[in-house]
């Protein structure tokens, strides 16, 4: 954001699509005058993008938090609804931002309007101008009695902001950083970037000397991610963890045997020489699958990963001394 301000955001979905900077299109201007003499309103502002912009949240500062509040975005020259999203949350007196059902672009140049429609009487208003310097502000546009049918806004005034709807934008198109992981080998997979950066989450996500190429191997345990560059724009993946080092992908001088490997779901580990104490089993990105003490009496375990998506996990066994970890292959 251009500027601070307390806003609660709420994420309705998640993705692999990953944004750059993200600004508020009207710098969260806060107007403070109140009318609540008009019920089934349509407020909200003509703006001009002056870059292409990508809109990720949508938001509104409401008076009341009652009542159905829904946006749209207007295409000015055609009339045409560009978008349109009811809100979910009820909050008053600060900016509530909620996630956009898929990203929506705003082309540079063209006109057009964003308002927020509500069947309560209350909003907030004021003497403005304010909009992110990224955008151009044309002038307020607004509807009366109009939210039963929620039509294209065609009343207008200049240097004014009500009703105070807003939307998070970043000026960088999503740029994919999902990983795929093979074995030991980390693989981005934007083929299209030009330029990716793998980096070491552990130590303050320092970039990792010499490895800039789409895929990365590690050397030593650790979790890593890479940061994806693509038309000017940058962003970074979740980190993965990864144990390359110490890992048996074979239990054939060991003191336990594991089968069957790669498994359906059952999977039997037999003890030779009981000194485990414990065991674990995680996902190839670092998270805990299952775990569970092991008996002193215990010569053989039964795991069940019937539930679990086919892929590699990485089972620990974890001795009084010591302790081993195993890849295991759930088809």
């Amino acid at each position: 954001m251009r500027k601070i301000f307390t806003v609660l955001i709420l994420s309705l979905f998640t993705s692999s699509l990953s944004f750059g900077q993200t600004y508020s299109a009207t710098d969260s201007v806060i107007v403070t005058s109140t009318n609540t003499s008009i019920t089934g309103w349509g407020r909200g502002f003509e703006f001009i993008p002056n870059v292409d912009i990508y809109v990720s949240h949508i938001g509104k500062r409401s008076l009341d938090p009652q009542g159905t509040f829904v946006w749209k975005i207007w295409e000015t020259t055609t009339q045409n609804l560009v978008y349109t999203q009811t809100s979910m949350i009820t909050s008053s007196g600060s900016y509530v931002y909620e996630a956009t059902d898929s990203i929506v672009k705003l082309s540079a140049g063209k006109n057009y309007i964003l308002t927020l429609y509500s069947d309560q009487s209350g909003y907030y208003y004021g003497s403005s101008s304010q909009v992110n310097s990224n955008l151009t502000y044309v002038q307020m546009v607004y509807c009366n009695s109009c939210f039963a049918t929620m039509p294209f806004p065609t009343l207008t005034l200049s240097n004014m902001h009500y009703g105070t709807p807003d939307f998070l934008f970043s000026k960088c198109a999503p740029i994919d950083t999902s990983v795929s992981i093979s074995g030991n080998t980390l693989t981005a997979n934007n083929s299209s970037a030009t330029w990716y950066q793998w980096i070491d989450c552990d130590n303050n996500n320092a970039a990792i000397t010499g490895e800039t190429g789409q895929s990365f191997t590690p050397s030593t345990n650790g979790n890593y991610a890479v940061v994806v560059t693509e038309n000017n724009c940058s962003d970074t993946s979740a980190c993965f963890n990864m144990t390359p080092v110490g890992i048996s992908t074979n239990t054939a001088n060991n003191e336990l045997v594991l089968y069957p490997n790669p498994t359906k779901g059952q999977l039997t580990i037999e003890i030779e020489k009981n000194n485990v104490v414990a065991y674990s089993i995680s996902s190839i990105d670092g998270k805990t699958i299952m775990e569970g003490n092991v008996s002193k009496k215990a010569t053989k375990l039964k795991i069940d990963l019937s539930n679990e998506s086919e892929g590699i996990y990485l089972l620990k066994i974890i001795k009084e001394n010591s302790f081993e970890v195993y890849k295991i292959h759930k088809q």
